[in-house]
């Protein structure tokens, strides 16, 4: 078995072994006793405080669930919403349940600042834990070997693409650099995230999970041939005349001038899974593996997303556990997914609705953005956005040399290294012992 499919495994059977417990009605293995609810299960006297971070779109979409909450015996719930960085500040808000961007999960967790789920919550039959898609359940809220948040949305990035409405998407990385023109995304931010979605088919190897750096020493494997070799397309394919147009997006619900990608959709295009490698790089004999039967994908997880988890500071745990599956439950969902441009459907059961990712009310469109991002997440093959501490910090550094190599200041092997310097001084600044600690239970190697 290899260390992704061991990985899986261990994740599912603590997920099987959590409900089994919940079932049974006793504490899970090697955990402390679940406290007695303060406060007895629909009082209203119990206020619930959930603090939405960086989403005023989301955070109004889970106030208009208040009376709701309230009408079913909940009690009171309160949402506030805090900048950026709040949760992790000298004095975090108060609150009982936080939501926060999945890429976050780790520095939150070590920081001690959440609960991993109950046996009670992944057991609920209500919540349908397994309808959540596998990148989501088995990735995406996992952390080392346990499931630690409910996932409010997910969306990976997706392909637009140009040209007649009956053209089939490209199939490869390879294929855009030579026959489209890709449009770099505005922020250095989601550009180093699109371009690590671009090197991920080529980079993820099926003999090693750690992709982006060693995971014995943090040293980054940015300079890695994949990875090279995928910035030197990017720059042969960014602002190539006369071709048809390419843009790797995340919602953008709000149709109108804010909206970047609004001039490129005016036109014709197509949304589809953003496309794959016809080469996989093997990094222990260093040579370059062939797919057989064409191109294959390897999805980018944990971009973007909201997750909600409850705060080790709760003194109301039991129910903030139940709002936090009643949020995340399939009456719900629908609803707060397509809420927010940090939003998008996670289960499965909702994969044949509409999702209007661009605010351009367009049905059949939206339609072909669902079921892209629902192939998206059911994809095999993927690479994890590290949930490390000062993730921001490593994206930042990262995109502005990409920029750099794309403005034609520095030549791609040029940009990567100093990349990588950057990402050697961050870990150094962290320190390097604790972020290979969060690295490994980032990849579930580690608990």
């Amino acid at each position: 078995m290899t260390r992704r499919g061991a990985r899986h495994a261990r994740i599912a059977q603590a997920a099987i072994a959590l409900a089994a417990v919940a079932f049974a009605g006793c504490p899970a293995p090697n955990s402390p006793p679940e406290p007695k609810e303060s406060t007895p299960r629909g009082a209203a006297s119990v206020t619930l405080r959930v603090a939405v971070e960086n989403d005023a779109s989301l955070a109004a979409a889970i106030r208009r669930l208040r009376g709701e909450w309230n009408a079913q015996g909940g009690g009171e719930l309160e949402v506030v919403e805090v900048e950026a960085g709040s949760l992790l500040s000298e004095e975090p808000p108060e609150a009982d349940l936080c939501v926060f961007a999945s890429r976050h999960l780790g520095q939150l967790s070590e920081a001690g600042l959440l609960r991993p789920l109950r046996s009670s919550v992944v057991g609920d039959e209500t919540l349908r834990f397994n309808d959540f898609l596998p990148r989501v359940r088995e990735d995406e809220i996992a952390y080392g070997t346990k499931p630690w948040a409910l996932p409010l949305g997910c969306p990976p990035p997706l392909l637009l693409y140009g040209g007649d409405n009956d053209a089939p998407p490209p199939a490869s990385w390879e294929e855009v650099a030579q026959r489209y023109s890709w449009t770099p995304p505005e922020s250095d931010h989601e550009l180093a995230l699109a371009y690590l979605a671009w090197a991920a088919p080529s980079a993820v190897h099926r003999s090693f999970e750690a992709t982006l750096f060693d995971s014995k020493d943090m040293t980054p494997r940015l300079t890695a041939p994949p990875f090279v070799r995928a910035l030197g397309q990017m720059v042969e394919a960014a602002g190539a005349e006369g071709r048809p147009r390419v843009r790797v997006v995340w919602p953008e619900r709000e149709a109108g001038a804010r909206n970047p990608v609004a001039a490129h959709v005016s036109g014709g295009w197509q949304v589809a899974p953003l496309p794959g490698a016809t080469q996989a790089f093997n990094p222990i004999p260093e040579v370059w593996d062939p797919f057989e039967g064409g191109p294959q994908r390897a999805s980018l997880i944990a971009s973007s997303g909201r997750l909600i988890a409850v705060t080790s500071s709760s003194r109301n745990a039991a129910e903030a556990f139940r709002l936090a599956a009643w949020l995340a439950g399939p009456e719900n969902t629908r609803m707060l997914a397509t809420s927010s441009d940090s939003t998008a459907n996670p289960r499965g059961s909702l994969a044949r609705g509409a999702d209007d990712w661009l605010g351009h009310g367009d049905r059949d469109r939206g339609g072909q953005f669902a079921a892209a991002s629902v192939e998206t997440l059911r994809s095999g093959r993927r690479l994890i956005t590290p949930r490390l501490v000062e993730i921001d910090s490593y994206l930042a550094a990262l995109g502005a040399e990409v920029r750099r190599s794309l403005a034609g200041e520095a030549e791609p092997t040029a940009a990567l290294d100093a990349a990588t310097a950057a990402w050697e001084a961050i870990t150094d600044r962290v320190g390097r012992e604790r972020q290979r600690r969060v690295y490994q239970r980032s990849l579930g190697l580690a608990d």
